[in-house]
């Protein structure tokens, strides 16, 4: 019988060549799968560094922009900490590191009236998750303060909790120095619409205001209410020979002489047209408006300003009608009664001028 070489002769004791097989197939399996696992791993790896460096890159550029912001910019946290400050609002409050700032308390930093109370812009965001904008001033120093147009925005977190706000300053000192001047422009030009340019007195339009106001007021008081009416005497003549110059000079002397007569506050002279002026006297009985018509025709004479073409006098004279009633809530008794001071001016005209005539007592006003 032939030799059969060693290799061909099966050992009892040896694994069947069918299980070898297997496990050698299973082991390139695991290490095939444990491959894979670490190509995933180096993979995510290699994206989280990726992620890691973006964000940081993210974060590098934000500071950057956050910093460019012109206005004095911050973040305050829920616990009213600062844990972001740009380098605007570093200069505005004279800081020079972050470090100082940061983690303080914000009406530690910059103090408001709104601190500590209700209208605080936090507890507003609280409550409302809105953003507000208000204007507001602020004291940057003892001897400094700012006008501001504040806007707060609540800031977010993750998971959409409210975890503080983001506040913008606006320095709006430019434009609250033009709104002051157009404000005061306004006031000049409501001044100038109220005022006659030549004599400084009322005008006409704020006689009718005020007749209708005044007439109103003393129907609801039942407190008599005084007009009186005058009228330079032969103003005409005294223009033709002394020319228009001197005559709106002679104006301007007899209204200072009306308006150093009407001294209390609600009294009203006024240029009621021409060489006329008419003063209203809320409750002012009919001897008290007497008297002070003949208080202004009487510092008139005084004044001995010449007028050669005067039939009555040499010097500038005024003659004066006086109405008196206690209004009632008829809508056209004010008219009535500037009225009756009209017809009592034309009777101090018709008996010779250079005096005060007082409409009958009462004034009809029916």
């Amino acid at each position: 019988m032939r030799d059969v070489p060693s290799e061909y002769i099966h050992d009892p004791s040896d694994p069947a060549p069918d299980s070898q097989l297997k496990e050698e197939t299973r082991l390139a399996e695991i290490l095939e799968e444990n491959r894979m696992l670490l190509g995933l791993y180096e993979d995510a790896i290699g994206r989280a560094n990726t992620k890691t460096t973006e964000a940081e890159v993210a974060r590098i550029e934000f500071n950057q922009i956050f910093d460019a912001v012109a206005d004095p910019t911050w973040v305050v946290n829920d616990r009213y900490e600062v844990v972001r400050i740009n380098r605007a609002f570093l200069d505005l409050l004279r800081v020079k590191e972050k470090e100082t700032a940061l983690s303080k308390k914000c009406y530690e930093l910059l103090p408001s009236p709104s601190c500590h109370i209700a209208q605080c812009p936090l507890k507003h965001i609280r409550k409302t998750k809105q953003r507000l904008e208000i204007e507001e001033e602020r004291e940057i120093s003892p001897d400094r303060k700012v006008p501001f147009l504040m806007t707060a925005m609540p800031l977010f977190g993750l998971a959409s909790e409210l975890v503080g706000m983001v506040q913008h300053f606006k320095d709006i000192t430019e434009r609250k120095h033009y709104e002051d001047a157009l404000k005061q422009a306004n006031r000049e030009l409501e001044r100038l619409a109220a005022v006659d340019g030549l004599t400084g007195l009322a005008n006409r339009r704020i006689f009718d205001e005020r007749l209708h106001a005044e007439w109103d007021r003393m129907a609801r008081e039942q407190q008599p209410f005084s007009i009186i009416i005058c009228d330079i005497d032969f103003f005409k003549n005294y223009n033709d020979y002394y020319g228009h110059l001197s005559g709106d000079a002679c104006l301007k002397a007899v209204a200072m002489c009306i308006k150093s007569a009407v001294q209390r506050p609600a009294d009203l002279a006024a240029r009621y047209g021409g060489e006329e002026f008419g003063i209203l006297l809320p409750n002012t009985h009919s001897g008290g408006a007497c008297y002070l018509a003949e208080k202004i025709r009487t510092a008139i004479c005084s004044m001995k300003r010449k007028h050669a073409r005067s039939a009555v006098s040499d010097s500038v004279t005024i003659c004066l009608g006086v109405a008196t009633v206690v209004p009632s809530t008829q809508c056209d008794g004010a008219e009535k009664l500037l009225k009756a001071a009209d017809q009592a001016l034309y009777v101090s005209k018709m008996d010779g001028r250079n005096r005060v005539t007082v409409a009958p007592s009462p004034v009809s006003v029916p």
